[in-house]
């Protein structure tokens, strides 16, 4: 049987007893790159053609660094570890959004100052915002005004003349519109308040001894509105809306009402709180010169009676005869001179 014989051939067929010479040594060959590290390695290859190459799959391997190639199976250097780091966070100041890798240098703004109201414990850099105000209250519990909120003692802790406002409302939906107003006899306003929403509220004042003034607006229901004062002089003060009620703080009655009309007959310059109807004009009228010969000490309006003791009403008549002549000009001539 004819055939190729050759066992080395890639036709051989192992039941030819006669070579024909059709033994083919090239179409069972693969030729390529046998290198496992080369870029063009080619598994299937039996021979090696030297079209082995390392260029197109070198690269950057790290891929911690910028120019990272992920297709890169050769390792060729990384050049970059810079352009690719920044702030990643993006509630920091400076966030990167070209950034992939954070480095560390997140920026973010606020106070950092450590006790201040609002101290920022995550900021970073400090932007002058730290205040010292909003969190500041009375932090002894002892006291009447003792705040559980504040963080900053400010010295208004307050142990005597505690007053507290205390408000009711009999429906329980708040006081609808009406408030209170604390103001002290001059008209200055020391505070206000209302009940937003439920049946209560208390608002505690550290007030001097002296006269104030609550006054409550009415409100789309007064009938509903109620409200009493602990720590005033004398006892409860109580009153529902539409009401002003004067009251006292601290020991004695420190409101004075009276008149205060300088020319009245009783005027009292302690009046704090005036009433011309107690005014008295009539009665008190006379002479208020010391010097006159009818001064009345207990006159409060002059009515223009004074009169004044004159000892000589013509001093020019030095000899006494009751007329200025020139025997009064002899007598000054005659003592002219003299040594008193």
């Amino acid at each position: 049987m004819p055939g190729c014989t050759n066992p080395f051939a890639c036709n051989y067929d192992p039941e030819a007893v006669i070579n024909d010479g059709s033994c083919d040594f090239l179409s069972c060959l693969s030729f390529g790159c046998t290198n496992p590290a080369a870029c063009n390695y080619d598994p299937n290859a039996t021979y090696n053609d030297g079209s082995c190459e390392y260029a197109t799959c070198a690269g950057c391997t790290n891929p911690l660094a910028c120019d990272f190639d992920p297709d890169a199976t050769i390792a060729a250097g990384c050049m970059d570890y810079s352009s690719c780091y920044g702030c990643t966070d993006a509630e920091a100041s400076n966030f990167d959004a070209s950034a992939t890798f954070d480095d560390g240098s997140c920026q973010f703004p606020g106070c950092t100052v450590v006790g201040a109201c609002n101290y920022d414990e995550t900021a970073t850099d400090d932007d002058g915002s730290c205040e010292f105000e909003s969190c500041g209250g009375c932090t002894d519990s002892t006291a009447c005004n003792y705040d559980a909120d504040a963080l900053i003692e400010d010295g208004s802790c307050c142990f005597d003349n505690c007053v507290s406002v205390n408000m009711t409302d009999s429906f329980g939906d708040g006081w609808n519109g009406a408030a209170y107003t604390l103001t002290d006899v001059n008209g200055t306003e020391l505070g206000s308040g209302t009940i937003d929403a439920g049946n209560a509220a208390t608002d505690t004042y550290c007030l001097a001894d002296g006269c104030y003034i609550i006054t409550v607006s009415e409100g789309t229901f007064p009938g509903e509105v109620g409200w009493n004062i602990v720590g005033a002089f004398g006892g409860v003060v109580a009153g529902g809306a539409g009401e002003s009620v004067t009251f006292n703080v601290g020991s004695g009655d420190q409101c004075v009402v009276d008149c205060d009309i300088a020319c009245a007959c009783n005027y009292n310059p302690a009046t704090n709180i005036s009433d011309v109807s107690l005014c008295v004009f009539d009665g008190c009228a006379g002479c208020t010169y010391p010097d006159a010969s009818n001064y009345d000490e207990t006159a409060v309006s002059d009515d223009g009676s004074c009169s004044f003791d004159i000892a000589n009403p013509c001093p020019a008549d030095l000899n006494g005869d009751g007329s200025v002549s020139t025997a009064d000009l002899l007598e000054f001539l005659t003592a002219f001179g003299q040594i008193c």
